[in-house]
Order: C-alpha cells, then sequence, then structure tokens
C-alpha cells in the first residue's frame, strides 16, 4: 500500500502545477496522446481551446508578481467550475491554458469559450479594497479535423490564438476547416510591401524562361519559407506568360 501511495504522489509531483493544482506541461506531452488515441478508436471529436490571459503582464507590473499569482489563481477556479470534471485543465506556461475537451465540436468549443470569459468578467479578483478585471483571448482546434497528434492541435490552436490577439482583447478564434488562417499584420505586410523586393535575378531567369528564348525542358521550382514572396512571383509568371 505504501509503494502505491508513494507512486501516486509521484504521478502527482511529475504531472501538476504547483500554483494552480493543474495539470502541467509534462502531462500534456505525456499522457494526452493515449487520450487521442482513446478519441479515434471511439471516433470521438476532441476541442483543443488555448487560453491567454490579456494584459497579464500588465496586472504584475501594477500589482506586483504576488497579485499576478492570485490572478492566475483566480481565473483556474473559474476555469475549473466552468468544465466540471468534464475536460482536463492544463497549464501550459505563464498565462496561457489549454483545455482539452472530449466529444465537443467546434460551435460547442466556442460556447464553453464564450462562457468561460463571460464568468470572469463577471468575477474580478478582490484585492485589498480594489478589484482587478481578467480577460482572456482564446484559441480553438478539433481533433481529428485540424489534426490528430497534441503538437499540431496545439499549434492550429496557437494560431487562431495569435490572430485573437490581433483582433483586440477578450475574443475567440476557431481554427477554419480549410485554408489558413491570415492574421491582421500579415495581411498588412502582404498589402503594404513593394511589388517584389531583392528578386531581380529571379525575376529575369522567369521573363527568359516564359519568353520565346526559354527552354522547354527547364522546369523553374520555387522554393522558399512561407512570407518570402513566392505567391507574388507565381502571379508576376502567370501575369507574364
Amino acid at each position: 500500500m505504501k509503494k502505491e501511495a508513494s507512486k501516486e504522489e509521484l504521478q502527482l509531483l511529475l504531472y501538476t502545477d504547483e500554483l494552480t493544482r493543474l495539470f502541467n506541461l509534462r502531462y500534456l506531452r505525456e499522457q494526452i496522446p493515449e487520450h487521442l488515441d482513446r478519441a479515434e478508436k471511439q471516433r470521438d471529436s476532441v476541442a483543443f481551446l488555448l487560453f491567454d490571459i490579456d494584459d497579464f503582464k500588465n496586472i504584475n507590473d501594477s500589482h506586483g508578481h504576488l497579485v499576478g499569482d492570485k490572478a492566475l489563481a483566480h481565473f483556474t477556479q473559474i476555469v475549473k467550475q466552468k468544465i466540471n470534471q468534464g475536460g482536463i485543465a492544463i497549464r501550459y506556461a505563464g498565462d496561457e491554458f489549454v483545455l482539452i475537451m472530449p466529444k465537443l465540436d467546434k460551435q460547442s468549443a466556442r460556447q464553453l469559450g464564450e462562457d468561460i470569459q463571460k464568468s470572469i468578467a463577471d468575477n474580478p479578483l478582490k484585492v485589498d479594497h480594489s478589484e482587478i478585471l481578467i480577460g482572456c483571448s482564446i484559441g480553438i482546434s478539433l481533433y481529428p479535423q485540424d489534426g490528430k497528434t497534441w503538437k499540431i492541435l496545439f499549434e492550429k490552436a496557437d494560431e487562431a490564438l495569435y490572430v485573437a490577439k490581433e483582433q483586440g482583447k477578450s475574443r475567440i478564434v476557431t481554427h477554419p476547416d480549410s485554408g489558413k488562417l491570415l492574421a491582421p499584420s500579415k495581411l498588412n505586410s502582404i498589402l503594404d510591401a513593394p511589388y517584389i523586393v531583392g528578386r531581380d535575378k529571379l525575376i529575369q531567369l522567369l521573363k527568359k524562361h516564359l519568353s520565346d528564348e526559354g527552354n522547354p525542358e527547364f522546369f523553374p521550382v520555387l522554393l522558399g519559407e512561407e512570407g518570402v514572396g513566392k505567391t507574388r512571383l507565381l502571379r508576376l509568371a502567370r501575369n507574364i506568360a
């Protein structure tokens, strides 16, 4: 019996965040894959909700880290009440939290997120004789539509959260079932950028290739990371052609 108790205590130590008493990043990495395997066998969906507390740095800077810790604990209590043993709450890092909710679709996950946001807004943190309003932004992805591993689902939820943060505070963005999310800053950079910068040699090569002088046996391939201008080069090639 003592061996079992010590094993449980060790598991608790390994998988529990000390401040909030939620599961931690280790639990996400090591245990959530098993939850997803079970969902696959049962053909269930699993919603990933990624939370980020709005302006948390301002709380720490204005009121001190002890109050910041109280804000995290206060947020945690509201979330735990709302999920009511129906899901898994994880403190990912700092003021970022993950909710893993089985058998929810994206609409239901969004409704849960809105419910949590409302409860947080209706229950400010009381410190001494003042109240501190806490808000959060949320990104949502769904297993298996958006991915079949926790890493991919987290990345998709994180993309959605990034867009939510850029749109303003206390927003919820759900990752689309198809296509990519386009954050406002990325859209602005595309619209405001010069036509094509620093690709003169490549442009001349495309022009020559698509002219009568081009070699029909030569097949150009455009490679590069996202955001380097491949789409604009293809548009230019289409216009030349």
